[in-house]
């Protein structure tokens, strides 16, 4: 039958769709149309492709058969499209032997349609299933071809380009590899080359194998151009290596371990601005790099470098990156601690150190660096000023349990809470101060606080057992030392302490001694923490009972030691030495009537006597 395809009415795919179908069985919906196809595909050829109103007619089509070909075709099919759906599977024929069984054409891919009111399955060629988009699942098969079709002409793309570079994946490798373990910073241009070179390749390669195509307009086919940065990465690679001879060695040449640590930290512009310089740090571009290693390696040339006598570098910490300067004014028990981040550091002090082997010293310091609001520091603070509050008819107190910081008007008893971490703040920029100045500046401070508290208020307000807590509890311990300056009279203030019912009374009274009266060297006197009046014979003649013992608070003895210690709710004085095997220490009495011999294992050790004095 050969007749022109516009002729036709139905073609082969749709007859064989519909004779497999259950609506075209419909008499009531589409006549005769059912036996009629029947008739056709029994007496036709294989070759039939399509056929016409006339074939149709020939074999006795009705005319409600007709009226559904002709004026409800597309209404129709879409019915018949309704009982079928698209399986998931996909399968491929290379051999091409398969055939769809709705239009007998060879195929590659096969994809399975099944009916859902007989369960008929048939395979469908890639071009029929896209004749009918109106199927259950059409879409999501159409995809699956596309990406079958897609993934197979990579993969084609792939072998063609390794043919011609067995080791094309190898090689953009090891591009990378080498740029990426260069010991030392290139010249900005020499740098980017190169850096740019393994993308170059990798876009090369891969626009080919995912696209067929170079990755910009060239004359070159993809191969030319792979093999053109090929020979392009042996010469920047003899010139890279030639540099790096030439400048490893070098003084503050930008490292590899800085230029991992720069491009995890996303500073590539740092990158760039120092290799403008072929690869060596300048004064601006080195604040950049403060990773813990690099300052730690520095860390010895920032410590010489250091020519201030009382700011001294402590340590860093690698978590909180910080550099801890210690503080060491006499007077200060204990010393106070300073801190600088590393990147401040390094703006403002370590960039100088570094490329011109500048010393700083106290003014660069205390610029740069914060007090710690900690407790040490603020007890150390209320010890250092407290003969200059005295001096203003006031004190501070301090209780570290409930984080509470008073000053305390001795006039009338008043007292007013304040932050100490504004506090610390303000006292910071006064530890280069002479004492006056200091003492001045709190002079002023107290003047402006406000909101103080009666005595009759602060036991309605629960303030009085606060206080009573903190001297109880020795939380605030009056160091009323003199500084060493010029201000520094010839007698010291000494809190007194009593003995009561086999312990100190943390209540205390003054007393005031001169320093030539006590006999001992400066720095002795400055470890005094309080004195107090011997109630034991234990130590006679040398201690006499009723003598006044000047006591350092610490339970760090030696042998020699004449020692304050409690033992069996009673204090002692004894001589602190070493049994004869020199395996335990003991307490041992020079009084021969007071001659017990006293573990160290079961003594409380309270401090360590510094000198003593008739009443």
């Amino acid at each position: 039958m050969s007749r022109k395809l516009e002729k036709s009415i139905l073609s082969r795919d749709e007859i064989s769709l519909l004779l497999n179908s259950e609506t075209s069985k419909n008499e009531d919906l589409c006549g005769n149309l059912y036996d009629v196809l029947l008739k056709l595909r029994s007496f036709s050829t294989q070759k039939l492709k399509a056929t016409s109103m006339d074939d149709l007619e020939r074999y006795g089509i009705d005319n409600k058969a007709k009226s559904v070909l002709t004026y409800n075709k597309n209404k129709f099919f879409s019915i018949v499209l309704n009982e079928w759906y698209a399986e998931q599977k996909i399968e491929e024929d290379p051999s091409k032997k398969s055939r769809c069984e709705l239009c007998n054409t060879p195929n590659k891919y096969l994809f399975y349609i099944r009916n859902t009111e007989n369960n008929i399955s048939l395979n469908v060629g890639s071009s029929c299933i896209k004749k009918f988009p109106g199927i259950e699942g059409y879409v999501e098969a159409h995809k699956r071809l596309n990406n079958i079709i897609k993934k197979q002409q990579e993969l084609n793309r792939m072998y063609k380009f390794k043919e011609k570079f067995p080791d094309a994946e190898n090689i953009i490798e090891s591009v990378q590899s080498y740029f990426n373990t260069l010991p030392i910073l290139l010249p900005e241009k020499l740098y980017c080359d190169l850096r740019d070179l393994s993308d170059r390749m990798q876009s090369i390669y891969s626009k080919y194998v995912y696209e067929g195509k170079p990755p910009y307009k060239t004359i070159l086919s993809s191969f030319d151009l792979f093999e053109l940065q090929m020979q392009n990465f042996n010469k920047l690679k003899t010139d890279a290596d030639d540099f790096t001879e030439k400048n490893i060695n070098k003084s503050n040449m930008c490292k590899r371990r800085e230029i991992d640590w720069l491009l995890k930290n996303n500073k590539e512009k740092v990158i760039l601005s120092i290799a403008e310089n072929n690869g060596k740090y300048t004064l601006s571009t080195i604040t950049n790099i403060f990773s813990n290693e690099f300052i730690n390696e520095n860390l010895k040339l920032f410590i010489e470098n250091n020519s201030s006598k009382t700011f001294k570098i402590k340590g860093v910490s690698s978590k909180t990156h910080k550099i801890i300067f210690e503080f060491n004014k006499f007077g200060y028990t204990p010393s106070l601690m300073f801190y600088i981040s590393y990147s401040d550091f390094m703006k403002l002090i370590g960039n100088q150190c570094i490329i011109n082997n500048q010393q700083y010293s106290n003014r660069e310091i205390t610029k740069a660096v914060s007090i710690f609001p900690s407790k040490d520091n603020l007890k150390s603070i209320i010890r250092y000023t407290y003969n200059m509050m005295y001096e203003l008819y006031y004190e501070f107190l301090f209780s570290a349990d409930k984080n509470i910081f008073m000053v305390h008007r001795k006039i009338d008893g008043a007292i007013t809470t304040i932050s100490h971490i504004k506090f610390m703040e303000i006292y910071q920029n006064l530890v280069l101060k002479s004492d006056e100045e200091i003492k001045n500046k709190l002079k002023n401070m107290i003047k402006q606080y406000k909101n103080w508290i009666s005595i009759s208020e602060q036991h309605r307000l629960g303030y009085k057992s606060v206080i009573k807590q903190i001297r109880e509890n020795n939380e605030f311990e009056y160091a009323f030392i003199k500084k060493h300056s010029a201000g520094v009279k010839s007698s010291i203030e000494i809190p007194f302490y009593k003995f009561s019912n086999g312990d100190i009374d943390p209540y205390v009274d003054f007393i005031v001694v001169s320093k030539k009266d006590l006999m001992i060297s400066k720095e002795e006197y400055f470890l005094i923490d309080f004195a107090t009046k011997v109630c034991t014979f234990e130590m006679e003649p040398k201690i006499k009972f009723g003598d006044i013992i000047f006591v350092h608070k610490t339970t760090k003895i030696q042998p020699g030691n004449i020692v304050l210690f409690k033992y069996n709710n009673r204090l002692h004085i004894a001589l602190y030495k070493l049994d004869k095997n020199e395996q335990v220490g003991i307490f041992s009495p020079i009084n021969k009537q007071k001659n017990e011999i006293i573990n160290n294992k079961n003594a409380h050790v309270i401090g360590k006597i510094m000198c003593w004095r008739s009443l």
